[in-house]
């Protein structure tokens, strides 16, 4: 019976031995198991740099911009705004940001540096005691800006513009020459400038008539579009804003002279009898041109020069070609050829230098950018197109010449 009692004890024994260890090897199991997924499954992600992550795909790129003007300065890796240093509060806002000069760490440098010990606490000074070596790192004073951005922000307020005036004033300077150009077209009587009398249209005068006509309602078109692109960019629209910088591109100017520039090509050409393989050429090279200025304006690296370089190849022969066709220019509309000519190529020598200032290098600023963009399109277009009216066709009648002015309504 004894026996029987200390088998029964240590059959007991031994069961609650084994349950406890498969209770302690279980714990040590979910253990191990939410280390690894604290580890492994939740890999450490630094927002500054790729890090490596276990579920596939990378963290998406920050877009810079959109801050609103109270707090311009972005933080590259969070996206924060906060408000430029040493101007106002803005009612103690800091939209998200956490600003860190590293005023504790200098801190805690000082401390090491003082001490005679890396731990930071003075230790009992002996007369026969060597002199501690301290491996502190050395004290850096990182003072925060007394105005401007903080440290790790960049200003966006360059890149957007802060008024859209210059933009109505533009569309008012081309939409009112455009409507006049169409009133000039469409007058159903020509006056000759030299008499004063109005001029007869027959088989003879018809074909100049009609040229006379085209012309002017090209120059109104050409106006007219460039008006709605400003009109588009005025009201807020036409523009998208670059990530790599937070910088408003308003593509609506680059629709605008896609359109325009072979117009202004074709009002220069045709007084000119210049072949039609040099017409289409000059035509295909500014397209080509306007297109690689777009694409070089859009891309953020270092690839935007090779664009940049492809549109100066097409842009060198137009202005090459231009200069040369005065050759081939009749007598009669040799004044009217000229000054377009000018006009066309002095303007559009400008258009690259700010191109470079602007989207190439970002030295000037959304704002300037504007009123230089403005500036040139108003004398490329609407001065462009009152030369056209005020240097009319010379129409043959009866073997002399007819000065054809102003048009009477």
């Amino acid at each position: 019976m004894k026996l029987t009692t200390a088998l029964c004890t240590l059959t007991l024994a031994t069961a609650q031995d084994g349950s406890q260890d498969a209770n302690s090897q279980g714990k040590q199991d979910d253990s191990d198991q939410a280390q690894s997924y604290g580890n492994e499954g939740y890999a450490e992600q630094s927002y500054g740099e790729a890090a490596p992550m276990s579920y596939g795909f990378r963290a998406p790129e920050l877009c810079l911009g959109a801050c609103p003007k109270e707090a311009p300065c972005q933080h590259r890796a969070t996206g924060a705004c906060v408000p430029k240093m040493g101007g106002e509060t803005y009612e103690g806002q800091s939209y998200g940001a956490q600003q860190f000069y590293g005023g504790e760490q200098q801190q805690g440098y000082r401390r090491l540096e003082e001490s005679d010990n890396s731990y930071g606490y003075e230790a009992p000074a002996t007369q026969d005691a060597a002199p501690v070596q301290s491996y502190a790192a050395p004290v850096q004073t990182y003072e925060p800006p007394s105005e401007g951005c903080p440290y790790g922000t960049v200003d966006t307020s360059c890149g957007s513009l802060n008024s859209h005036i210059v933009l109505w004033v533009a569309f008012a300077l081309l939409f009112l020459p455009a409507l006049w150009f169409f009133c000039n077209a469409f007058a159903e009587t020509i006056v000759d400038s030299a008499t004063g009398l109005p001029v007869g249209e027959d088989a003879t005068t018809a074909p100049s008539i009609l040229k006379y006509r085209v012309h002017r309602v090209i120059a109104g078109v050409i106006c007219f579009i460039a008006s709605l692109a400003y009109l588009a960019m005025a009201t807020g629209h036409g523009y998208t804003v670059r990530c790599c910088d937070g910088r408003q591109f308003y593509y609506a100017r680059y629709v605008d002279w896609a359109i325009t520039t072979p117009l202004l090509l074709w009002e220069i050409i045709d007084y000119t009898a210049a072949p039609i393989n040099q017409r289409f050429f000059m035509y295909a090279a500014d397209v080509l041109m306007i297109i690689a200025g777009l694409i070089g304006s859009i891309v953020c690296g270092g690839e935007k020069w090779i664009f940049f370089g492809f549109a100066m190849l097409c842009f060198i022969p137009i202005l090459w070609f231009l200069c040369a066709i005065r050759d081939v220019v009749d007598f009669e509309n040799k004044t009217a050829f000229e000054s377009l000519m000018n006009i066309t190529v002095i303007s559009w020598f400008f258009y690259p230098i700010i191109w470079i200032l602007a989207e190439g290098t970002g030295t000037l600023c959304a704002s300037a950018e504007a009123i230089c963009y403005t500036v040139l399109d108003i004398i490329s277009k609407s001065a462009f197109g009152f030369v056209v009216i005020n240097h009319p066709f010379q129409i043959m009648t009866e073997g002399s010449t007819t000065d054809l002015g102003s048009s009477a309504l």
